[in-house]
C-alpha cells in the first residue's frame, strides 16, 4: 500500500516537473521568437546598410564618369582631344577601359578598337540622358564579370555621345565577402530577373546563375528560387526558405538606382545557437528546483502524514479493543483538518471508555443476579421435591386410610349380621360375645389408627400449604429479580445502540466496535428473552402454586370433615364397646335391644361407607395435589436451567467486556 507522503511527493513532483517543463518550454519558444524576430531585424538592418553601402559605390562610380563627361574636352567629340583626355583618367582611376559612343552607336576605345554598342540597354538609356550602371557582363576579352557604367556627353540639353567605362565586377563580390552576419552568414546580388550579380561564390557570377530558372529543373531550389523571386519584385523584408536540409534565414533590400537587390543570409542554426546553452541551463535550473521542490514537498508531506499516521496506529489500537493510548494533546490543539480528526477519535476514545465502564459494571451486576436467581432457583428445587415428598406420603396415608375404612365397613357389615343373628340366637350370643368384644377392640383400635393418620394428614396438608406459601413469595422474589435482569437488559441494548452509532460515525475505523456492539447488543436481546421466559415460568409457578394453594386448602378442608368423621366413628365404637359390656352384663336383656343395636349398627356402617368416601376423596385431593407439586418441579427445573443460561450468558458478556483495555 502506497502512503500519502509517496503520493504527494508523487503528485507534487510531477506537478512541478510538468510546472518547469512548461515555464522552460513557453521561456524557450518566447526567447526563440524573441531572438529570431531580433535576428531577422538585424539581417534586414544588415541588407539595408548594405544595399546603401554598395549604391553608394556605385553612385560615386557615376559621379566620376559623370564629372568626365562635363568636361569640355570630352564634350568636343574630337577623338583625339577625348583620347588625350581620357587617357589620363583612365591612368588616375580603376577602371578597366573608357569607349566613347557616338550617336550611330559605335564605340571607340582608348587602344583604338571600336564596337558597335548601339543595341545595348546601357548605351540607349545614356542617350536618353540618363547615367546608369549595367547588369554584370561576362566579358568576350577576359570571360569574367564587368559592369558597364555609361554616363551621356550633352551639349546642352543634346546628348551627342556616351561615355563607357567597363569595371571590374569583383568589386561587388568582395564587397559582399565583407557583408555576413554571424559565422553562418552570407549575401549576395541579383538583377531583376534573379541572376546572379555578386556572390562569395564567384562562379555562380560567371556561370550567371539564375535560382529562379533552376527552379523549374530542380525542386530542390523552389524554396530558395522562392526568395529571389521576392527579391526581384524590389521588396523589402525578410524570408525563410529550406537549403540544403537547413533552414536559412534570408534579408532582403533594393538597392536604389540600380535594378538589383542584395540579400543577407544567416543559417536558423546559428541564430538559435544561444538557445542551446539557455535549455542546458534551463535543464539543470530544472532539475535543481525539481530537487528543492521535491525536499519542501517532502517536508511537507512528512508535517502532513505524521499526525495522520499517529492517528491511524491509534485506530488501529482501538479496533484491538485497546483504548488506554490516549491521543496527543498537540494533535488536540492543532485548528487543521488533523485537528478535527484527532479530537474526533478522541471523543471516540472517551465515549467508548465510558460506555464500556457501564457495561462492564451492568454485566458484573447481571452475573451476579443471575447467580442470585440460580441460588434462588435451586433453594426452590429443593423446596418442591420436599414438598412433593411430603405430599407423597399424604396420598400413601390417604391409600391407608380408604383401604382402613374398608375394613371397617366390612367389620360393621359383619356386626350387623352378627347382631341380626343375635336375634335369632341369644345363645350363640352369649357364647360369641367375646369374640365380639375382641372385634369391637380391634375396630376401635383400626378407627383409633384411622384417626391419627387423618391426624397427620392433616399435618402433612398444613405443611404442603406453608411451603406452598413460601414457593409463592419466592416467585414473587424471582419475579423482582427478572424485572431487574430485564432493565440492566434495556440499558445494556441501549448502551449497544450507543456504542453501533459511535462505532458508525468513526467509519471505518470504528468497524470492530460496531462488530462489538452488535455482539453485546445480541447478547442483551439473549438477556431479554430468558429473561422475559423465566418471567413466563415464574408466573405459571405462581400460577400453580395458587392452585395448589386452592387445591390444598380444599384438601384440608376434606380431611378436616373426614377426621370429624373419625372422630364419630371413635365415638360409635366406644358406644359398641359400652353396648358389648352391656351385653355381656345383661344378656338377658339383648333381646330387647338387638333391634336397636341393628338400626345403631347400620348406622355405624353408613357412617363408615361415609369416611370410606371421604377418605377416597382425600386420596384424590393428595393426588392432584402431587400432579401439581410435579408440573410445579417440573417449572422450577426450568427456571433452574434458565437462571444458569443467564449465568453462562453473563459470564460471556463479562468475559467479553474484560477483552477491551480503558485503564
Amino acid at each position: 500500500m502506497r502512503s500519502i507522503g509517496r503520493k504527494l511527493l508523487l503528485s507534487f513532483g510531477v506537478l512541478l516537473l510538468l510546472i518547469s517543463l512548461s515555464l522552460g518550454t513557453i521561456t524557450y519558444m518566447n526567447t526563440s521568437s524573441i531572438l529570431t524576430k531580433e535576428v531577422e531585424r538585424a539581417i534586414l538592418t544588415k541588407a539595408d546598410d548594405s544595399a546603401l553601402l554598395v549604391q553608394e559605390r556605385l553612385a560615386t562610380s557615376l559621379a566620376e564618369i559623370n564629372a568626365i563627361t562635363s568636361r569640355n574636352t570630352v564634350k568636343t567629340m574630337d577623338w583625339k582631344v577625348q583620347k588625350l583626355a581620357l587617357q589620363q583618367d583612365f591612368e588616375r582611376l580603376d577602371y578597366l577601359a573608357f569607349a566613347v559612343v557616338t550617336p550611330d552607336g559605335k564605340a571607340r576605345y582608348l587602344d583604338e578598337s571600336t564596337l558597335e554598342l548601339g543595341d545595348r540597354d546601357y548605351v540607349k538609356r545614356a542617350f536618353e540622358g540618363e547615367s546608369n550602371v549595367s547588369d554584370v557582363i561576362i566579358s568576350r576579352a577576359t570571360n569574367l564579370p564587368v559592369v558597364m557604367i555609361t554616363s551621356p556627353i550633352k551639349d546642352g540639353d543634346k546628348v551627342i555621345g556616351a561615355l563607357v567605362a567597363r569595371m571590374d565586377a569583383e568589386f561587388l563580390s568582395r564587397m559582399i565577402d565583407d557583408i555576413k552576419h554571424g559565422d553562418s552568414g552570407t549575401a549576395f546580388i541579383v538583377n531583376k530577373t534573379g541572376m546572379m550579380v555578386a556572390n562569395p561564390d564567384r562562379q555562380t557570377v560567371i556561370d550567371q546563375v539564375n535560382y529562379i530558372e533552376l527552379a523549374k529543373k530542380d525542386e530542390s531550389y523552389a524554396e530558395l528560387a522562392k526568395a529571389t523571386a521576392l527579391m526581384t519584385e524590389e521588396n523589402h523584408g525578410v524570408t525563410e526558405f529550406q537549403l540544403n536540409g537547413t533552414t536559412q534565414y534570408l534579408g532582403f533590400s533594393p538597392i536604389d538606382g540600380t535594378d538589383w537587390a542584395i540579400g543577407v543570409g544567416v543559417e536558423q542554426d546559428e541564430i538559435l545557437a544561444p538557445l542551446k546553452n539557455l535549455r542546458t541551463f534551463m535543464i539543470i535550473a530544472t532539475g535543481i528546483i525539481l530537487l528543492i521542490g521535491l525536499a519542501v514537498i517532502s517536508f511537507i508531506s512528512r508535517n502532513i502524514t505524521k499526525p495522520i499516521i499517529t492517528v491511524t496506529k491509534l485506530g488501529e489500537y482501538m479496533s484491538k479493543n485497546d483504548f488506554t493510548h490516549p491521543v496527543p494533546d498537540k494533535l488536540i490543539r492543532r485548528k487543521d483538518e488533523v485537528g478535527i480528526l484527532a479530537n474526533v477519535f478522541h471523543q471516540i476514545s472517551d465515549s467508548m471508555k465510558s460506555m464500556i465502564v457501564q457495561v462492564r459494571n451492568g454485566s458484573e451486576q447481571v452475573l451476579h443476579s443471575s447467580q442470585l436467581m440460580n441460588e434462588s432457583a435451586r433453594l426452590a428445587s429443593d423446596m418442591a421435591i420436599d414438598i412433593n415428598d411430603s405430599i407423597r406420603e399424604v396420598d400413601q396415608g390417604s391409600a391407608v386410610q380408604v383401604q382402613s375404612a374398608e375394613e371397617s365397613a366390612r367389620a360393621m357389615e359383619e356386626l350387623s349380621q352378627g347382631i341380626q343373628h343375635v336375634a335369632e340366637s341369644a345363645s350363640l350370643i352369649a357364647s360369641s360375645s367375646s369374640a365380639m368384644n375382641e372385634n369391637a377392640k380391634s375396630g376401635y383400635t383400626f378407627v383409633q389408627s384411622a384417626i391419627d393418620q387423618m391426624n397427620d394428614i392433616q399435618k402433612g396438608t398444613d405443611e404442603t400449604r406453608s411451603s406452598i406459601r413460601l414457593l409463592e413469595n419466592d416467585s414473587r422474589e424471582i419475579g423482582q429479580i427478572i424485572t431487574v435482569i430485564t432493565n440492566i437488559s434495556g440499558q445494556t441494548n441501549l448502551l449497544a445502540l450507543n456504542a453501533a452509532i459511535e462505532a458508525a460515525r468513526a467509519g471505518e475505523a470504528g468497524r470492530g466496535f460496531s462488530v462489538v456492539a452488535d455482539e453485546i447488543r445480541k447478547l442483551a436481546d439473549q438477556t431479554t428473552n430468558s429473561a422475559s421466559q423465566i418471567q413466563k415460568l415464574i408466573e405459571n409457578i405462581q400460577y400453580n402454586t395458587k392452585k395448589s394453594v386452592t387445591s390444598i386448602e380444599a384438601g384440608t378442608d376434606d380431611v378436616n370433615k373426614g377426621r370429624e368423621r373419625i372422630n364419630e366413628v371413635g365415638q360409635k365404637f366406644n358406644e359398641i364397646l359400652k353396648a358389648i359390656s352391656e351385653v355381656t352384663v345383661k344378656i338377658e336383656d339383648m333381646s330387647a335391644v338387638s333391634e336397636e343395636m341393628s338400626a345403631s349398627t347400620e348406622q355405624v356402617a353408613a357412617s363408615v361407607q361415609e369416611m370410606a368416601g371421604t377418605a377416597q376423596i382425600a386420596s384424590q385431593s393428595a393426588q392432584r395435589v402431587s400432579n401439581s407439586s410435579n408440573e410445579q418441579l417440573h417449572v422450577i427445573n426450568e427456571i433452574n436451567d434458565a437462571a444458569t443460561s443467564l449465568s453462562e450468558m453473563s459470564s460471556k458478556l463479562n468475559t467479553l467486556v474484560q477483552e477491551f483495555k480503558v485503564d
